[in-house]
């Protein structure tokens, strides 16, 4: 969906130190391919977050990946997240414009918590 997602993940990896442990979420993350391949090459915990593709399609897949430890996949609207008070702010995002049923189009974001 989109732009490629895995050139812009692996272009953002160069910027953003991930690794094993971490935190990640993969807000708006469509086919969790970009989610995949977080948690494939760097090890962090990933939560697979879109509005439009199913949490069990995308369960499929990493079942096929053998990554259903590692990635967790979720129906989310970003503006209805319920982060806690106080929460730290994600430190980086990685916009990707997206086809999208709505009039204004859907970002993605790569939120490292």
């Amino acid at each position: 969906m989109g732009s490629n997602g895995l050139w812009l993940t692996e272009w953002l990896s160069e910027a953003v130190s991930l690794a094993p442990g971490m935190r990640v979420l993969d807000l708006g993350c469509g086919t969790a391919v970009s989610s995949i391949l977080l948690a494939k090459e760097f090890g962090p915990r990933v939560w697979a977050a879109d509005l439009w593709i199913s949490p069990s399609d995308n369960w499929d897949c990493l079942g096929e990946s053998g990554l259903e430890e590692s990635v967790m996949p979720l129906r989310a609207e970003a503006h209805e997240l319920p982060f806690a008070d106080g929460c730290p702010p994600p430190t980086h995002l990685r916009p990707r414009p997206r086809r999208s049923p709505k009039p204004k189009p859907a970002r993605e974001a790569v939120c490292v918590l």
